[in-house]
């Protein structure tokens, strides 16, 4: 607490201390490093990298199974709530962090990517389909 009485950092809350504290302060305890590796940094990329991935070939994937006839546009529709559960828990997942914000900004564009599949497999899928609906 010595620390945070001096005036150049009185500013400070006693949780954000400067690193480098026990230069000013030589009799304090130096504060644990919350310092990330190497490693550590890099596993998070290639998570990211891969879940991005997988996420942008989505309406790929709803193209290639709307031409087999495998899927169709009223079936994705029909889920789309299945859908939002499913992109959400894929969501808490693969984010780094457990806030709520950063899980929904990690799901809206798996959201409309859900949502342009539906548009692609309604404009490419089977002709007699759509005729027979019509």
């Amino acid at each position: 607490m010595l620390l945070h009485n001096s005036p150049e950092i009185k500013w400070l809350p006693p949780s954000h201390a400067p690193r480098n504290h026990w230069i000013r302060n030589p009799g304090a305890a130096a504060a644990p490093c919350r310092c990330s590796s190497i490693d550590d940094v890099f596993g998070l990329y290639l998570k990211m990298l891969a879940a991005m991935s997988v996420v942008f070939q989505m309406p790929t994937f709803a193209f290639f199974l709307a031409k087999m006839g495998m899927i169709s546009a009223g079936w994705l529709w029909r889920n789309l709530g299945y859908a939002i559960f499913v992109i959400f828990v894929a969501a808490a997942i693969l984010t780094p962090s457990s806030d709520p914000w950063n899980q929904t900004v990690f799901a809206l564009p798996m959201i409309v990517l859900y949502l342009l599949s539906i548009v692609i497999v309604w404009m490419f899928g089977p002709k007699q389909a759509r005729a027979d609906k019509i």
